[in-house]
């Protein structure tokens, strides 16, 4: 098998080539959650000022016959992405035009428009089923159409079937940047910043010289292996965004210790966290909701949270009253080790939300055991003398688990 692969910045390939998409390639079907994606992590890496680049993982091509000089390649992965980046940077050519920025409008249109040893100008991204990108892109790069955005698309060849969701792209990245600039400081000086981070986006760029090598890679790549777990996600969204970044090797340690306390609890233990932390109404997966509710730059915060309550879960998975690896109290064991004996794990949540309250003196030890002694006591009654399932308290323990957490109030 016979390819090239590179680890480089995106301007290295949006420069001084043609990419072709494929006819069989399905149609430019990423949403507002995958655009606001891309947006935030650029963002991210303008306002932290972050010496890393964005990775937005492999682009597989295949080597085409040259056009006067120009290199061509075919797409075979990686397209989805590669229309987003010059959607996201035909909406960032708009603005500088709009604010008059014309030598930096001049400076980024190399990285839309590629031309040949002729001088004949091609878009850099060609796509027989969108041809509405180069007609766009043609339009945008032309520094004397003095005309707005959706001008600028309604003029553009567009089949409202195939094209409509290209054209929201382009205005959502166009609205989004220009309320964000416009709350700069220096909303010319942020532009130019989400540009350059914008190409400076690193891929891996594999380059085969015939089809077949091309989808053998391509198949490879997306070989169905096992799905990561949601704390295996989480772990590598908290790596990547926790800042200093020198404190990563920090966050590796407590990360050990987690899933030493844990061991084959662990994902038991993000269910129960995100349960006691946050109102879950939906079978949304758990590192979704936790990556909503903590934002790239609380991830410092998520993560001295989890080590909290992995101690407290710790506990009630494995009390111990006496001895080195004393954890709890007399109450505590007793609790902890009828709820362990029965597998009554639908407390957790509400367990997790009275320690923590218990820890930060908002419930005296008192109170906190009768607490205990309730809930004893209740599943006696409900389960073993009722024969009641525990899985109908699941709603009423998610309901008031993070009203405990949140608001909480005697």
């Amino acid at each position: 098998m016979a390819f090239s692969a590179e680890q480089r910045p995106i301007s290295k390939l949006l420069n001084d080539c043609i990419l072709e998409i494929p006819r069989d390639q399905r149609h430019y079907v990423w949403k507002k959650d995958n655009w606001l994606d891309l947006l935030s992590d650029i963002n991210f890496i303008v306002k932290n000022k972050d010496d890393k680049r964005h990775f937005i993982g492999s682009i597989v091509l295949k080597r085409e016959e040259s056009i006067n000089g120009l290199d061509r390649y075919t797409i075979i992965d990686g397209q989805q992405r590669t229309i987003t980046i010059m959607l996201f940077l035909s909406a960032i050519m708009k603005l500088f035009q709009d604010k008059e920025m014309e030598k930096d409008f001049k400076g980024t249109i190399p990285y839309l428009i590629s031309k040949d040893r002729k001088n004949e100008a091609y878009c850099i991204l060609h796509s027989e089923e969108h041809l509405f990108i180069k007609d766009f892109v043609f339009k945008v790069t032309n520094y004397d159409e003095n005309r707005n955005i959706n001008e600028l698309i309604k003029l553009s060849s567009i089949d409202r079937k195939k094209e409509d969701n290209i054209a929201k792209a382009i205005l959502f990245f166009y609205d989004e940047l220009k309320e964000m600039s416009n709350k700069e400081i220096e909303p010319s000086a942020y532009l130019i910043a989400m540009r350059d981070a914008l190409i400076d986006t690193n891929c891996v760029e594999i380059i085969a010289d015939t089809e077949e090598d091309s989808y053998t890679i391509f198949e490879i790549l997306n070989a169905r292996g096992q799905a990561l777990a949601d704390h295996e996600l989480l772990k590598n969204y908290i790596m990547r965004y926790i800042l200093p970044q020198n404190a990563v090797d920090e966050v590796k340690k407590k990360w050990e210790i987690l899933e030493g306390l844990l061991g084959g609890s662990i994902n038991r233990f993000f269910k129960h966290y995100t349960a006691h932390k946050i109102q879950v109404t939906n079978k949304e997966q758990i590192f979704r909701i936790l990556q909503r509710t903590y934002p790239k730059d609380k991830v410092g915060a998520l993560m001295k949270d989890i080590m909290l309550k992995s101690r407290y879960y710790h506990t009630i998975i494995s009390p111990q009253k006496s001895g080195e690896n004393k954890n709890c109290s007399e109450v505590e064991y007793k609790v902890f080790s009828f709820f362990k004996e029965k597998r009554a794990e639908q407390f957790r949540p509400i367990l997790l939300s009275l320690m923590d309250k218990k820890e930060n003196n908002q419930l005296s030890s008192e109170k906190y055991e009768d607490a205990l002694h309730f809930l004893y006591s209740f599943f006696v009654c409900y389960n073993i003398i009722g024969e009641e399932k525990s899985n109908k308290l699941e709603d009423v323990v998610y309901k008031y688990a993070p009203i405990l957490e949140n608001n909480f109030r005697e």
